[in-house]
């Protein structure tokens, strides 16, 4: 994704340059009303933005290829052109869109439009060539223009009598009554980055636009606005206090003035941008753009008046399947090969005198205390047998805990909501901090902490009567910051049950420990199985396996050790506690600063061209956070090295050897399951032979989204760092050659890898490298690096070499 700085500039200045959606969800306006929000079929994987609502459909903007011509793209091939599309309402949605025909759609960059009253007449924005480019570079601008708008034609086009060639006009809105017009500008005398300015119609002329002052504009941008039925604007900025990026505020229209800026809120804002905002006249729907989605580019969305209101709602009750299960036992199994076992009549089964039990569904269940011969796996006899009933759910229910912690994922299901002879049929969540959503199951992430009402609203239909009825509960929660949790112990996971012996000890095979947190989800816990976690004396220890004798903990114990856990030991547990067991000479005491560590072992030789050793140091890093590891020296004589990595991590590593072209790599353990050493020799290119031969090397860790232009974050980096090596030889051009696969046509692929270049160069030119002094090249698809098809990804690459001025 560009940063947020320069999309801005792009978006504004280049043409709304802007990026993808989000999912299904409800917002809240003012605690009245809730929305209904849906993702338009007529999205494209393209950028879809700013529709406008017009009788009978929508008229939008977008950069997708259609079938009428091949896409032209903008001056500095970032993306192709925008045109001007309608989509036709139906019972169902939209038909597909359709170029709106006329004298636009041809050569400029157009949109988004306005109508005044009577839907005939059209303001729009078009970006413009200039005859010559500006002192800054700029080879267009944005303007304001008009048209007659007729049976789906945009005829008869005119410039806006405030164009200059010098700054920009863009975004225009239109009052319901024609009598003023709110657009985005950068003209002189503002407060920054772009402003909105109203202009006035007075006797069907437009008046010299006036800046909506302070309260609305900032030092930042203001753009997209948009004005309803009553005169109240709404606008994205990226000045006023948000989520970040761009977000949608509102302002109160009273004697000629807009005031009381308000933030829409989540889920209508987000950390990306949300823009192009509209409302039908009577304010049940409307449509918006986002970019929340990284898996897709900007797409539009409609919200609806939702039917729920979330009142008289009644407090959750905790209403779960679980029961713990105890039977003092009038056996002494300590002398013979004999075992509680606990039959739930559900299909399970577990072992031992104390037990917990969740019941998958409410009802009643027989429940059977058996003793079980361990050499034969059979029941030795009965001793107990018991019935249980299970409440069944009555109403709107979900699980939660009573405290979350901020920023996780939470899953939220309804599917257990029930009411007898009735079924349930809409589920709408009112999730405290803004966010509505519908769905029977949802998921949602607390951006801070606090307390919030978490409510969950039903409808119901009467299987009798087909009425619609309606239900609501609510629940306190507590959401915590992340360092509450650590060393809280009412928050560690517990098993549902261990297995004891006479003393109340519970035998386990300890696999790690650790002063931190670890992964239950991790592969390599994964892999084992089972695993389960306590916490110990400021330890957290993470264990297999649940025994009431330690003789029996000996063939899990072999098989966790056959799977890498070579640290393994049986240990004993009481009350949570690592104890001494019956023979404390089959226990390690917990040490207080043990912390596992499965690493995986990366070694190889450091060589130059000439296959002559290099004494050097590799530097490692976290690929993602650019947070430096460790670093480690090549031996001197043989240039040999090893470095053990530790599993569950992905990490870059460079060589920045002077004399030598800098050299880095990465390597995803979090990923990879089957790994247990790599062999990887590593070759550096000599400075003097690269400019001699012009020999490009390949940059590995400079990484793209895939079928994209847009850097990933974990790149800077390493740009950062070429960037200081490089500056380090001043007298030496330096070349970005970009390549690409051949998925696709020859044509886009040379602009595809156009783009990337230039958006390493940007990069670099950022972080303070000289840009008379970087060469770019797209060879597109014509330099491949192997012809397999199912290895084409190894043909995207981003090389560079160094050039004598």
């Amino acid at each position: 994704m560009l940063s947020r700085l320069n999309k801005i500039v792009y978006l504004f200045l280049l043409f709304f340059c802007v990026f993808s959606g989000i999912h299904s969800c409800l917002y809240a306006q003012n605690s009245v009303n809730s929305y209904s929000v849906t993702k338009l079929k007529i999205n494209s994987t393209h950028s879809d933005i700013s529709p406008v609502i017009v009788p009978n459909g929508i008229i939008f903007i977008s950069n997708k290829e259609d079938e009428l011509a091949i896409a032209r793209t903008s001056n500095n091939q970032q993306e192709p052109f925008y045109k001007i599309f309608f989509a036709e309402k139906t019972a169902n949605g939209f038909k597909k869109a359709i170029r709106i025909s006329g004298d636009v759609n041809e050569h400029f960059s157009e949109g988004p439009v306005s109508f005044a009253p009577g839907g005939d007449f059209v303001y729009f924005t078009r970006n413009v060539p200039l005859a010559s480019p500006t002192k800054t570079g700029k080879k267009a601008r944005l303007g304001i223009f008009t048209a007659t708008y007729r049976d789906g034609d945009m005829v008869n086009v005119q410039p806006f009598i405030f164009n200059r060639p010098d700054y920009t006009l863009a975004h225009p809105s239109i009052s319901s009554n024609g009598n003023f017009m709110i657009f985005a500008s950068n003209l002189p005398g503002g407060f920054g980055g772009s402003d909105l300015y109203v202009t006035y119609n007075k006797n069907g002329e437009w008046d010299k636009p006036i800046n909506l002052g302070k309260e609305i504009n900032t030092p930042h941008n203001e753009v997209f606005p948009y004005i309803n039925s009553e005169g109240k604007l709404y606008f994205s900025s990226d000045g006023h206090k948000g989520f970040g990026g761009l977000d949608i505020f509102s302002a109160n229209y009273l004697n000629f003035e807009w005031k009381g800026v308000h933030n829409l809120g989540a889920p209508f804002n987000s950390v990306s941008d949300d823009f192009g905002y509209t409302e039908s006249a009577d304010k049940s729907m409307g449509f918006f753009s986002s970019d929340r989605d990284e898996a897709t580019k900007d797409d539009i969305y409609q919200f609806q008046v939702s039917p729920f209101t979330f009142t008289e709602c009644d407090s959750l009750k905790e209403l779960n399947y679980c029961r713990t299960f105890y039977e003092e036992g009038t056996f002494n199994t300590d002398s013979l090969p004999l075992m509680y076992e606990w039959d739930f009549g559900d299909g399970v089964k577990k072992r031992g005198l104390e037990v917990s039990h969740c019941f998958g569904r409410p009802g009643k269940f027989s429940i059977n205390l058996n003793i079980i011969d361990l050499i034969t796996n059979g029941v030795y006899m009965n001793e107990a047998t018991y019935e249980i009933d299970i409440t069944p759910i009555r109403g709107p229910y979900f699980s939660l805990l009573d405290t979350v912690m901020s920023g996780a994922v939470l899953e939220l299901d309804a599917t257990k909501s029930k009411i007898e002879r009735s079924f349930a049929r809409n589920y709408f969540w009112d999730l405290g901090d803004g966010t509505i959503l519908d769905g029977a199951v949802v998921n949602h992430s607390y951006l801070t902490a606090g307390e919030y009402n978490l409510r969950l609203g039903v409808n119901f239909i009467d299987s009798a009567t087909s009425t619609l009825f309606s239900k609501c509960v609510v629940k306190n929660l507590k959401v915590e910051e992340p360092g509450f949790f650590v060393n809280k112990r009412k928050f560690q996971h517990k098993p549902f049950y261990e297995i004891r012996d006479k003393s109340g000890n519970s035998y386990k095979i300890q696999l790690a420990t650790s002063r931190k947190k670890l992964n239950l989800n991790a592969y390599y816990f994964k892999e084992i199985g089972g695993v389960e976690e306590y916490f110990d004396r400021g330890v957290f220890g993470y264990t297999v396996g649940n025994f009431d004798r330690p003789e029996l903990c000996y063939p899990e114990l072999k098989r966790v050790r056959e799977k890498g856990f070579k640290e393994a030991v049986v240990i004993a547990l009481k009350d949570n506690k690592v104890v001494s067991g019956n023979d404390s000479s089959f226990f390690v005491k917990l040490p207080e600063n043990f912390s596992f560590v499965r690493v995986v072992s990366m070694h190889g030789k450091v060589m130059d061209h000439n296959g002559r050793p290099v004494h050097t140091t590799i530097q490692l890093e976290d690929l993602y956070t650019g947070i430096a590891l460790e670093e480690f020296t090549t031996d001197s004589l043989t240039g040999s090295y090893k470095i053990d990595l530790p599993v569950d991590k992905a990490y870059a590593y460079h060589i920045y050897q002077k004399g030598y072209f800098p050299f880095s790599n990465f390597i995803d353990l979090s990923k990879r399951n089957d790994l247990l050493e790599i062999r990887s020799d590593i070759f550096l290119m000599g400075l003097e032979k690269m400019r001699r031969d012009s020999l490009p090397i390949r940059v590995n860790n400079i990484f793209f989204d895939e079928h994209h232009t847009n850097l990933k974050p974990e790149s800077e980096y390493e740009i950062k760092r070429l960037v200081n090596f490089f500056n380090e030889i001043p007298k030496a051009r330096l070349i970005i050659d970009s390549h690409t696969d051949n998925l696709g046509d020859k044509y886009s692929k040379k602009v595809f890898s156009q783009q990337r270049a230039q958006a390493v160069k940007e990069v670099m030119v950022q972080n303070g490298f000289d840009p008379s002094r970087i060469i770019i090249r797209a060879f597109g698809e014509s330099k491949p690096l192997t012809l397999n098809p199912k290895l084409q990804h190894i043909n995207n690459r981003i090389e560079m070499m160094m050039q004598r001025e």
